[in-house]
């Protein structure tokens, strides 16, 4: 019963990929941000060119997953 009135506002297979799409969101982001974090804290002891390399694919990843919201916005 609630599958069918939920059904009629938002189809399943709408469901099942904004379920998806919250799900990697909700791994990769914080993957990516603690992967800054360390790359911050291998610049302060001493091995700069790894430190910056987790960095940059932090941030990266980070404003990937932004860019691509915001394209999902504006194009749907």
């Amino acid at each position: 019963m609630t599958t069918l009135a939920l059904s009629t506002y938002v189809p399943a297979d709408d469901l099942a990929r904004i379920v998806v799409t919250v799900l990697i969101v909700a791994l990769v982001a914080p993957s990516a941000a603690s992967l800054a974090i360390v790359g911050f804290d291998r610049r302060r002891t001493g091995d700069a060119p790894t430190g910056n390399a987790f960095i940059v694919l932090g941030t990266g990843t980070l404003m990937l997953l932004v860019s691509l919201g915001i394209y999902a916005l504006i194009n749907h």
